[in-house]
Formats: C-alpha cells, sequence, structure tokens
C-alpha cells in the first residue's frame, strides 16, 4: 500500500504544479511552453525512477550498469 501513497502524492503535486502555472498571470504561448517543459522533465524523472525501482527489485528486464 506504501505505493499507492507515493503515485496519489506525485499526482497531486502533479495537479498542483498544473493549476498554479494554469492561473499565474501569463500569455497562453509562454504558459503552453511552461507546461510543456515541465510535463517533460517529469516525464524523464519518472523513467528513471521506474528504472532504478527495477533494478532494485532485480527485475529480469533491468537494464542497470
Amino acid at each position: 500500500m506504501k505505493c499507492n501513497g507515493i503515485i496519489a502524492f506525485i499526482g497531486g503535486a502533479l495537479v498542483g504544479a498544473a493549476t498554479a502555472i494554469l492561473l499565474a498571470p501569463d500569455s497562453g504561448e509562454n504558459t503552453r511552453r511552461k507546461l510543456k517543459d515541465k510535463a517533460e522533465q517529469e516525464y524523464n524523472n519518472l523513467k528513471e525512477k521506474v528504472a532504478k525501482a527495477k533494478c532494485d527489485c532485480n527485475a529480469p528486464d533491468c537494464e542497470c550498469d
């Protein structure tokens, strides 16, 4: 059940960040760019954490160095 709490926390943080960006006074183009950049950053961060978790669990498809 620890995993569910972590997922809920991450989801809440992402929703909060997106809401803050959308409500901040800025042009639509800048807001879209910020959202895209943040989404890419979080996606890459999540990929790294999943890869590390696979290695920590000795998963058969682990690509650890």
